[in-house]
């Protein structure tokens, strides 16, 4: 592990937080707070776990064996450093930026609200029903708000939106019916998670990320869930769980069965990222959060620093190894 990178994250530690995670993962555990410090201290030097990783993980549970197999944050951090070239990271951290370069995929309206004047806004609310506001260079689903058209004075939701931090305003994609079917408060994604291997899109993980109440978003950071999904056929092959550790085997909304959903046009999901995947082949790995519509599917936004958590929450991966090795045998040394 980068001795370096773990000395500079335990300076930039938040300790309160961390007590806290501490005296929750001794509770849980059962083991002395003694004994869980002096094991996250050590995941973090070896493996790079800081304390969210050890208490969303259960690390006290991984064997010795599988802990290096893990992606941890520090290990994360060194995938994105080696894969992607950081004069392009504004190109996906950058919203508005990301639309224009991913036009083609991307295939919807959007306007910068710092730019526009009322009449611009007034223009591109015209022919629609719902807008959803994104802050320019938010993650995990934070500060984005829906408007409903009927609902709102336009004057009025203009003054609002200009009192908001810059971001971008678009109109609301109409997900798949089998997709609204599961969950219509939100636009049910698809995040896979890809390499870009001598000119190949690779697909290494995929997973659905799933709304679970009466919010917009889906991401599992602001209250959804997410499902394991077979990145070759596009069939959801585990229930749904969310950051508690809650699994669901049906939504709790409308109460459809989650494992064994087919996804529809999933030929057309595997063209949509290796067509985006080769966009900027400087940035080699990349989360990618698709929506599928009725007759087509469309990119939502790319992610060059993936999640790497989901996919190992003991609830997925109790007993199993990391993730790590799947990104380990790209790297050349």
């Amino acid at each position: 592990m980068d001795i370096k990178y773990a000395f500079s994250r335990f300076f930039k530690l938040d300790f309160k937080r961390a007590f806290n995670q501490l005296d929750r993962t001794a509770k849980k555990s059962g083991k002395s707070k003694a004994y869980i410090l002096a094991d996250m201290i050590a995941s973090a030097f070896i493996y790079g776990a800081g304390p969210n990783d050890y208490e969303l993980f259960n690390f006290y549970e991984v064997p010795k064996k599988y802990r290096k197999t893990y992606v941890t944050r520090g290990k994360n951090n060194a995938l994105v450093r080696y894969f992607n070239n950081k004069e392009h990271w504004d190109c996906f951290d950058d919203k508005e930026k990301f639309n224009e370069i991913f036009k083609e995929y991307v295939k919807r309206d959007w306007i910068d609200s710092f730019k526009m004047d009322f009449e611009a806004f007034e223009n591109f609310a015209r022919d629609k029903e719902s807008i959803i506001y994104k802050p320019i260079d938010g993650t995990c689903g934070k500060g984005v708000e829906k408007f409903n058209l009927k609902e709102e004075d336009l004057k009025t939701l203009y003054s609002y939106l200009k009192t908001l931090n810059r971001g971008i305003i678009e109109e609301v994609v109409i997900q798949h019916h089998l997709l609204a079917q599961m969950n219509p408060s939100s636009v049910n994604t698809v995040r896979m998670v890809t390499l870009l291997a001598d000119g190949k899109c690779v697909p290494v993980v995929a997973f659905w990320r799933i709304g679970s109440g009466d919010k917009c978003v889906d991401n599992l950071n602001s209250g959804g869930m997410a499902a394991l999904v077979d990145a070759k056929t596009g069939e959801v092959i585990s229930d749904a769980a969310d950051k508690d550790g809650i699994i669901y085997k049906n939504h709790p909304l409308t109460g459809t069965v989650i494992k064994g959903f087919k996804f529809p046009l999933w030929d057309e999901v595997i063209r949509t990222i290796n067509g985006a995947a080769n966009i900027i082949p400087d940035v080699r790995y990349v989360g990618w959060d698709v929506c599928i519509r009725e007759n087509d599917v469309i990119l939502i936004e790319g992610n060059q620093y993936p999640g790497h958590d989901i996919l190992q929450i003991p609830v997925f991966n109790k007993g199993k190894p990391g993730v790590y090795p799947l990104f380990k045998k790209y790297i050349k040394k």
